[in-house]
């Protein structure tokens, strides 16, 4: 069995504060959170930046590939790039079942 030596050691860190009965701790907890997060809002308003508007391209000025009946078709030999090409094959696409 311990022996007391008859002393408590008091941390009045890690001590619950005792509430009075009219509430004052509760209602200052509170207004505090309102304050706290009115003053985050402000300052995420007055911080915040404005989104860039970029201005979209219309379509013709897009040069994608397409396919198109009566368009020539270009036959090249060697690398090069074609500007809005008219793709009427493009590779052996499909799918292959995995196995375990």
């Amino acid at each position: 069995m311990v022996a007391s030596l008859g002393f408590r050691v008091r941390i009045p860190l890690l001590e619950m504060p005792s509430f009075r009965k009219d509430g004052v701790i509760f209602w200052t907890f509170i207004i505090m959170i309102v304050i706290s997060v009115a003053l985050s809002y402000g300052i995420m308003v007055l911080t915040a930046k404005s989104p860039k508007v970029y201005n979209a391209q219309p379509e013709s000025d897009i040069d994608a590939p397409m396919a198109e009946e009566g368009v020539p078709v270009a036959v090249l030999f060697g690398t090069k790039r074609i500007k809005g090409p008219n793709v009427v094959w493009y590779g052996d696409i499909g799918t292959q079942a995995i196995r375990r």
